[in-house]
């Protein structure tokens, strides 16, 4: 079965290793290149445009389908949404557990 997940997660960015800041989501400019997409060959995803090539998992490169993404975003709407195939998701998720886990208990400040 296919299927797509999307976790809001407030530490995000001490989570994943990419940088930049949330693209305009009216604009047409790849979410994971910056430049151009043209209308008829661009994926439109939760607001973000990619070129096909583009939508990748943010870990492993591995070119994503519309219908199994796994996207990470913020409560902070100026920060990007990170998505993931299943495999990263889930240890991003699992990173997010331990962090929290550790600032609960003192570890982390």
């Amino acid at each position: 079965t296919e299927s797509k997940f999307i976790a809001e997660v407030e530490n995000i960015d001490k989570l994943t290793t990419s940088t930049g800041t949330a693209p305009s989501k009216g604009s047409q400019k790849c979410h994971t290149c910056s430049q151009s997409v043209l209308v008829l060959k661009r994926i439109a995803v939760e607001g973000y445009a990619f070129h096909r090539k583009c939508f990748i998992c943010e870990e492993c490169n591995v070119v994503l389908k519309t219908s199994t993404y796994h996207l990470i975003t913020s409560n902070d709407p100026n920060l990007p949404g990170h998505f993931y195939c299943k495999k990263h998701f889930n240890e991003v998720i699992a990173r997010s557990r331990e962090l929290i886990g550790r600032i609960g208990t003192g570890q982390v400040k």
